[in-house]
């Protein structure tokens, strides 16, 4: 009965045109028609409402937000802001341990695809988007902010990351060609995966719950990361300490706490991460929010430092 119901939904939007159009002329719909698909992923996979992301150019909703003024790579999707704000050309800076050289990190360098880069430094533009003249948010841009969210978590969701160039093929002994996903094709599945839960998490709880969705993605992530602790090229990196940090704070009271902890531990011994201000430093990097991210991720950090100082006194 459920999936019925879901077909049917599903249907509705297509005879509509699509998500997007309902966007067009009621966000508010759109985003709730989101939600209940992404509430459902636990039953049935998430339709592929946006694989290709629409312009969006915050002016035209009296909303800004600050432009760099060092050129940079990675473009968002934000049609009247170029470049974007969060990866700096310097492929020195993103594995830099001198904490001041990283206000801008290299994502390219550091094996992330551009359509997930892109979609990373949407989202930290989003969460800086103030309303022009400094006048206090209505809940037109409130909605326009919402809306914003909801579709580049769709596209998130929407897309599939297993073009022919994120793969690498290795011959066995056999002769046969076997396919193998690359380690930028598993940084960015992780990326993507850890930035939606890193999302997800603030709405957790809210009703209609999302908490079962969110651990189908967690285990995801986890499978992913296992891969991608195999790959040749790996290499701890401020990108990989912001996607163990965004799985163990959404594992949180879960038993999957203690792995991402563990692995934690090693990274910011490595990084040589010794204090709450520079682990934070080091988030910040990649996404963060202060206001939903202070109390989860102290929380996180005071449990690493504590399992590090353990090790240590050993």
């Amino acid at each position: 009965m459920f999936r019925m119901h879901m077909h049917g939904l599903k249907r509705m939007v297509d005879i509509r045109g699509g998500l997007n159009t309902i966007r067009e002329t009621n966000a508010m719909v759109a985003n709730s028609v989101f939600w209940i698909f992404v509430v459902a992923m636990y039953e049935i996979p998430y339709p592929g409402f946006d694989n290709t992301l629409p312009p969006f150019a915050p002016h035209e909703y009296n909303l800004h937000i600050p432009i760099p003024h060092e050129p940079l790579d990675v473009h968002s999707h934000f049609s009247d802001i170029d470049p974007s704000i969060g990866a700096s050309r310097s492929v020195s800076a993103s594995r830099s341990t001198d904490i001041n050289e990283k206000s801008n990190v290299d994502l390219l360098a550091l094996g992330l695809a551009f359509p997930i880069a892109a979609v990373l430094t949407s989202i930290q533009h989003v969460s800086h988007l103030v309303p022009t003249n400094e006048a206090y948010p209505t809940a037109a841009t409130s909605s326009v902010v919402l809306t914003r969210m909801c579709t580049l978590l769709s596209h998130l969701l929407s897309i599939r990351l297993h073009s022919q160039e994120l793969q690498s093929h290795m011959v066995a002994d056999a002769g046969t060609t076997e396919f193998q996903p690359s380690h930028s094709y598993l940084v960015s599945e992780c990326t993507r995966l850890a930035l939606l839960l890193h999302v997800f998490t603030p709405w957790r709880g809210l009703p209609p719950d999302v908490t079962l969705s969110m651990n189908i993605l967690l285990h995801q992530l986890i499978t992913s990361l296992q891969k991608l602790l195999q790959s040749l090229e790996f290499e701890n990196n401020v990108l990989v300490l912001w996607i163990f940090a965004a799985g163990g704070v959404v594992a949180a009271g879960m038993p999957e706490r203690k792995w991402f902890v563990g692995h934690l531990v090693e990274i910011v011994q490595q990084m040589g991460v010794n204090d709450l201000e520079t682990w934070k430093m080091y988030l910040k990097c990649i996404v963060w929010h202060e206001n939903l991210c202070g109390r989860n991720y102290r929380a996180l950090w005071e449990e690493v430092d504590g399992k590090r100082k353990e090790f240590e006194e050993e």
